[in-house]
């Protein structure tokens, strides 16, 4: 892809000078080309009341053209100029540019989904519309081979070009003076000119006596000639001196065939030029910024590409050259702008201000020499400016001492109340009144308990006013407490009465009640249910009738813990009486009541230690609920538990058993001989592992002999004897020797064992039945019927017992063709 080079056509000057620039021209050639997205060389719209630039151009040129992207080559639209108050636009809109999209392939003439050749608007007119060109064809123009390989055309003789689209032949193009070029122009030999080499060239009529001819016919002039005859001297505008233009006052240029470089206007009765805008020198080849010497009135840096000035700190306008001081407007009025100094600064604030921008105040003091700081001429106002008091967190004291006066209950300290921290004691100025933390973020005090306030200072005694105005908040406590409570009171806030009695001692919320009262106040009398305890004060209510309360005047049942029925049963409370849970007895439940008559049958103890249901601890030999078990041949192990550990020969739960002789003992347990059963061995019975015969037969207790079920046997010896005695019918016996004849698996998984999966061409109930696997299949499998293929059927059967030897023999004999069988096959004789 070649990137532009050149810009396009551009529009017409405005009265100011702006048009917009024209698109570019982008060429892409491709073997295969996907745009997707936008290619673009549209026209610049004019920054004035110029014209607008032209679109561009694109030019594709692929092997195959895909994609749903766009390109746009629209013409520039005309801008505005500003005219004293009024914005007016002159120019017309740019003409639209071109787009040619070529592909070898037919399928690429609509290869691209939107193109744009719209041309520009303007007051003067709107720019016409550009062309579109999109053509697809035959590969190398028809005049060659499309080369896969290089991917390139291998053109026909005398034809040329990457598409072989040139026709060009020595003799017949080149007039027979020249030869073809790759591009199908003709070269010239020396001496021709013209497109076809037809003309011959001159240096003193074709050259104007000043050049020579090329190769291609053309004019190469000598120093200081220009043209296509070479008959201009140094554009008319200079002398040629040693082969070099001389250029006059206004021109420059290798030819001096630029005036004032494009920049200015050539004054011709001076010969000079007066330049543009941001240019100078005396031919105008020098670009800079506004102010002197083009250089922003060396107040600022010039960027010469765009004519900017970048004014330094204290410079400002478009060539720097008004100074500018800090504040607005400068100084903010209350100074001078110095330019006396660079960068500019004030000076000569008015009295009361000072700083760089005559901005800061100096109210109670005077500014020192160069304004950064004012001398304060009061002792209570500080800061930069002298324009705080006390930094506001005190008060100036008017005795004339001029000093700051920090309230402590405000927390700020130090000769300006400018130390932050808390609130402290108006007396002894201590932070908190040390009866409280302070909080270092807030500020604040967060007191102890019995003292509150910004310090902590204020005692806080229980009550609502303090001791409810019973008794006196005293501070010789921390924290403080309510002392000295009114007759007929007393707590800790003095609100708790004490009626019908006296405080004492003093202060220590012990109410001693006067005889028949009673209660924590002495404002009760016991119930007809209870009397008062001479030794408490308290009233004793009735225990067997469950009344309960300060005055034994709630109804409910004896109990234990204050608690109905000791919290073990549930309560009647209209007879007083309970219904203990399992465990418990007596009128209250208070009394552990344990298995066994008496408790534990007198074996063990009962306990209810850390359990809601007592139970008993036997003592050794016993065990059970209500150590109701005996282990008479043992011991209990561990203690307390149900596990009776045998002494060697004896077995049972209660050690109380020896094995029969038909057994001993092993582990703890009788191992029985063959043929008994029973936890002593005692119990006749039959060989087998979990039960007699193994469940596969009958048992004879009195020969201890088992008759098997059909399809069981017991092991054998290794001469393959059986042992009648030691016969447990544990062993499968299929039909066949051995089984199944070792032509199936003998399936023990049903009540009788069977064979299952006979061999390929085997059936029957042990195997042994022939079902030719050739001409035959078993069907269903383990059915023992055998269904033969067309034209076989049972071997030696006759047609009137076919059915009968088809489900019974082996499929390996001819069908029958009406004689006996074994005979050819009626089908065969057929084919």
């Amino acid at each position: 892809m070649e990137l532009p080079k050149l810009a396009g056509s551009g529009g017409g000057r405005s009265s100011a000078g702006h048009y917009g620039d024209g698109g570019s021209a982008i060429r892409l050639t491709c073997t295969a080309c996907v745009v997707e997205g936008l290619i673009t060389v549209v026209g610049e719209t004019s920054a004035g009341g110029g014209g607008g630039g032209a679109g561009g151009a694109v030019w594709m040129d692929g092997q195959v053209l895909h994609g749903w992207g766009s390109i746009s080559a629209n013409g520039g639209g005309a801008g505005t100029e500003s005219c004293n108050t009024y914005s007016t636009s002159r120019g017309g809109g740019g003409g639209g540019g071109r787009i040619r999209t070529w592909g070898r392939d037919d399928a690429s003439k609509v290869l691209l989904h939107q193109r744009y050749v719209q041309g520009g608007s303007g007051s003067a007119g709107n720019g016409g519309v550009g062309t579109i060109w999109s053509s697809g064809g035959n590969a190398c123009s028809g005049h060659g081979t499309y080369n896969i390989s290089t991917l390139k055309c291998d053109c026909n003789a005398n034809y040329l070009g990457y598409d072989c689209q040139f026709y060009c032949h020595n003799d017949e193009s080149c007039s027979s003076n020249g030869v073809c070029d790759a591009e199908g122009f003709c070269v010239c030999n020396a001496g021709f000119v013209g497109l076809q080499c037809a003309s011959q060239c001159h240096r003193a009529t074709t050259c104007s006596g000043n050049g020579r001819c090329s190769g291609l016919g053309r004019c190469i002039c000598d120093p200081c000639y220009s043209g296509p005859d070479c008959s201009v001297l140094c554009s008319g505008a200079g002398t040629c001196t040693a082969n070099k233009c001389v250029c006059d006052g206004c021109h420059l240029g290798k030819y001096c065939e630029s005036e004032c470089n494009n920049r200015g206007t050539c004054e011709l009765s001076t010969n000079t030029c007066t330049c543009a805008a941001n240019w100078g020198d005396a031919k105008c080849t020098k670009k800079g910024c506004p102010g002197s010497d083009l250089n922003c009135n060396g107040h600022g840096d010039c960027n010469s590409g765009t004519s900017t000035c970048f004014c330094d700190i204290g410079w400002k306008g478009a060539d720097c050259g008004e100074p500018d001081c800090p504040g607005e407007p400068n100084c903010n009025n209350k100074g001078v702008c110095n330019m006396l100094y660079n960068p500019p600064r004030c000076t000569n604030c008015r009295t009361g201000w000072m700083g760089p921008a005559c901005d800061d105040v100096c109210l109670h003091g005077t500014p020192n020499s160069d304004g950064s700081f004012c001398n304060c001429t009061t002792k209570c106002h500080h800061g930069l400016g002298c324009d705080i008091e006390c930094s506001g967190n005190g008060v100036c004291n008017t005795d004339g001492s001029g000093s700051c006066y920090c309230d402590p209950l405000i927390g700020w300290d130090g000769t300006y109340c400018e130390i932050p921290g808390c609130p402290r004691h108006p007396v002894t100025n201590v932070e908190c009144s040390k009866r409280g933390d302070c909080d270092s973020e807030s500020m604040t005090c967060d007191c102890d308990a019995g003292w509150m306030g910004a310090a902590c200072h204020i005692s806080d005694c229980p009550g609502e006013p303090n001791c409810y105005n019973r008794g006196i908040c005293s501070e010789a406590t921390n924290p403080p407490l309510c002392k000295s409570c009114q007759t007929g009171w007393m707590g800790p806030a003095c609100n708790d009465p004490c009626t019908n009695g006296v405080q004492e001692p003093m202060d220590s919320g012990i109410c001693k009640c006067d005889s028949g009262w009673t209660g924590v106040g002495c404002n009760s009398e016991c119930s007809e249910h209870g009397k008062i305890d001479p030794s408490t004060n308290k009233c004793k209510c009735t225990y067997e009738f469950g009344w309960k309360g300060e005055v034994c005047n709630i109804p409910g049942c004896p109990g234990l813990f204050g608690l109905d029925c000791s919290g073990r049963g549930g309560c009647d409370s209209t007879s007083a009486t309970c219904t203990c849970n399992p465990g418990w007895r007596d009128i209250g439940c208070e009394i552990p009541d344990c298995p066994g008559e008496p408790d534990c049958n007198n074996r063990g103890n009962c306990i209810q230690a850390n359990t809601d249901t007592p139970y008993c601890w036997c003592n050794q030999g016993w065990f059970g609920d209500a150590c109701e078990e005996i282990c008479m041949n043992g011991l209990v192990d561990p203690l307390g538990s149900d596990n009776c550990v045998c002494h060697p020969g004896w077995v049972g739960i209660n050690c109380n058993v020896e094995c029969s002789y038909h057994g001993k003992i092993v582990n703890d347990k009788c191992l029985c001989d063959v043929g008994w059963r029973g936890p002593f061995c005692d119990i006749p019975g039959c060989p087998g592992a979990t039960e007699d015969c193994t469940g596969h037969g009958t048992c004879n207790t009195q020969t201890h002999i088992c008759s098997c079920y059909n399809g069981w046997t017991g092991e054998t010896d290794s001469r393959g004897h059986l042992d009648p005695l030691l016969n447990a019918c544990d062993v499968p016996d299929c039909p066949g020797s051995p089984d199944c004849n070792a032509q199936g698996t003998c399936d023990a998984s049903t009540t009788t064992p069977r064979c299952v999966n006979c061999a390929a061409g085997r059936m029957g109930a042990g195997c042994e039945e022939v079902c030719d696997a050739v001409h035959g299949v078993q069907s269903p499998m383990n059915s023992g019927i055998c269904v033969c293929d067309s034209c076989y059927t049972a071997k030696d059967a006759t047609w009137s017992v076919m059915v009968m030897a088809n489900a019974l023999a082996g499929c390996v004999s001819a069908m029958w063709d009406g004689g006996a069988a074994n005979v050819r096959c009626l089908a065969a004789l057929e084919t």
